[in-house]
């Protein structure tokens, strides 16, 4: 898996590179509709010392935290020692939001002034065709949109949302990109561009001596423009650090409900074991799909990725699952491959017992030998018997040839007495519970 660290909550899907780059973004599905496909949204760092977009050299550690899907990055730049920068993302349980919070310290004994930089660059949809990006001053939020896909980005400052600097452009042809205009330290202010499009805006401030900075950005993904800034309203109202507890206190009784989960174990494996464990959860859609990677650079190999359900690999991880004492997981996979799978035709012999219902004629089917189970079934269930539902039928292992032989009770009339006796001989059908 070459993306580092996934993080959702079933709905909105977003993974990494190795310097905290947002490489992967789904949404409304884990896996399918793909609105980055492997583009860089960077983030960057102005200061007196210059201009540095954040790269892996810069990055001393990035991992999850020990009990949720909290991912921390520390960062020093080489140009300014005395700053530590701490970035923590995490990924809603309720809402479909990301927040990337970045803590700033300084060691230094002299205020320094830092301008920090995020940078969008969307296909929204799979698709470069006919995405806009837009400042929305009324909002003090940058928008990203196409179709019923809209996506808001700003940064948080204390109750308020924030953006110091923005532009917009496009990125075709020769044109790289709006990324390019970050890199002397200002923007152009462009308000809005329209087809191939990228976006980077900017918040300015200042590290006091021996103090902290903190700043939260955000990013609401929604399906229409209403419910966008409705989130972003709500983002407002409530503290980030609300939704961080909300996550952290989630993932502590999830975690803790199996008894499984041996405390026994070294704090190593534990960590080893809860670590694998939100891989896993973080490739499952709310739906119950187990996807196999979301990983957009195979695109370049075969114009194809991995973001597939295959029913096989997905048992496999689901039986892990099970195994661990998730099945509250694996319940909604179980749930939703019925209705993936093709649906087998009626056998021949139950369209002939059903046109003999209203006549006087005696049934005329062959005996099945062997049988290999027998059951007395009242004819009123017989269309529930024909349909296959709710366990009416076992499905013994054989071919899809002869999935079912019914035949009626030796010397007795189709109409009386009301029961007829199921013989089943088949089993390349699942087998009912």
């Amino acid at each position: 898996m070459a993306r580092e660290h996934p993080l959702t909550n079933g709905r909105l899907f977003v993974s990494f590179d190795p310097s905290g780059s947002i490489r992967e973004l789904t949404y409304p599905h884990v896996g399918k509709e793909s609105h980055v496909g492997g583009r860089i949204c960077r983030i960057g760092l102005s200061s007196v010392a210059g201009f540095e977009w954040i790269t892996p050299e810069h990055v001393l550690s990035r991992e999850y935290e020990s009990r949720a899907p909290v991912v921390r990055t520390r960062i020093v730049l080489h140009s300014l020692p005395s700053l530590s920068f701490l970035l923590t993302d995490w990924v809603d349980t309720n809402d479909d939001i990301l927040y990337r919070h970045l803590r700033v310290e300084n060691a230094s004994e002299t205020e320094i002034p830092l301008r920090i930089f995020f940078h969008f660059d969307m296909d929204i949809a799979n698709s470069d065709i006919g995405n806009t990006a837009s400042y929305l001053s009324d909002h003090g939020a940058m928008l990203h949109y196409k179709d019923h896909f809209y996506f808001l980005m700003t940064t948080l400052d204390g109750d308020r949302p924030r953006i110091d600097g923005y532009a917009c452009g496009t990125r075709h042809a020769h044109r790289e990109g709006t990324w390019r205009d970050a890199e002397d330290g200002e923007l152009g202010g462009n308000p809005i561009a329209q087809g191939a499009v990228d976006s980077v805006y900017a918040v300015w401030l200042t590290v006091p001596p021996g103090g902290v900075v903190e700043r939260t950005s955000v990013l609401v993904a929604a399906s229409s423009y209403g419910r966008a800034t409705d989130l972003l309203s709500r983002v407002v109202a409530s503290p980030p650090s609300l939704s961080l507890s909300r996550c952290r206190s989630f993932y502590d009784f999830w975690l803790d409900t199996p008894v499984t989960c041996s405390n026994r174990l070294p704090e190593s494996y534990l960590k080893l074991m809860r670590h694998s464990l939100f891989i896993l959860k973080n490739h499952m859609s709310a739906n119950g799909a187990i996807v196999a990677a979301v990983d957009s650079d195979s695109l370049s190999l075969s114009r194809d990725t991995y973001s597939y359900l295959w029913p096989r690999d997905g048992a496999i991880i689901a039986h892990a699952l099970d195994m661990a004492g998730f099945g509250d997981l694996t319940r909604r996979f179980y749930d939703l491959l019925p209705g993936l799978l093709p649906k087998p035709s009626l056998p021949a012999q139950a369209v002939e017992l059903r046109q003999m219902r209203h006549t006087k004629e005696k049934p005329l089917l062959p005996l099945a030998q062997p049988f290999r189970t027998t059951r007395h079934i009242h004819r009123r269930d017989l269309r529930r018997i024909e349909g296959r539902a709710q366990g009416q039928v076992e499905w013994d292992k054989g071919s899809l040839s002869s999935p079912a032989i019914f035949r009626p009770l030796s010397g007795c009339h189709p109409q009386e007495p009301p029961w007829i006796s199921l013989s089943t001989i088949s089993s390349s059908m699942p087998r009912s519970s």
